[in-house]
């Protein structure tokens, strides 16, 4: 079983296709992980050549979902699917558009049984992005 970053981020995600968000599952530990994306033109999320806002939580709730396929892959099981039940305090501080790459960092703060609170930061190089905490529902 292959456990050496860089991973592929579509095998760790239930995702199909242009669901999958993000590319590429840089690093991950139980805690923590980071993913990475390359703004090609035909990304799924891209409208008139600018990232939606929205698309901000996705390529975050994605990399907490590799997160956990990560963990799910080291086990030897497929990945779960998981739902972003919650926003809070998320900030959009800039903008990005085609041709960025964008690294996208998450870090688990609290967990009650299959709720996951984690915050969330994505970013150009050094710029900040966007920042904030969500909460993601994994079935056991």
């Amino acid at each position: 079983m292959d456990t050496k970053f860089p991973i592929a981020a579509a095998s760790l995600l239930p995702h199909a296709g242009p669901m999958c968000c993000i590319d590429t599952l840089l690093a991950s530990s139980k805690k923590a992980a980071c993913a990475m994306v390359t703004l090609f033109p035909d990304h799924s999320l891209l409208r008139g050549g600018v990232l939606d806002e929205a698309a901000y939580l996705e390529l975050a709730a994605q990399t907490a979902g590799a997160m956990q396929g990560y963990d799910d892959h080291i086990r030897g099981c497929p990945p779960k699917p998981g739902f972003l039940v919650g926003v809070q305090d998320f900030h959009i501080h800039g903008e990005a558009r085609v041709g960025d790459i964008l690294h996208i960092d998450v870090t688990l703060t609290a967990e009650l049984a299959e709720v996951s609170v984690l915050s969330a930061t994505v970013r150009r190089d050094a710029e900040l992005l966007a920042e904030g905490r969500l909460k993601v529902f994994v079935p056991a």
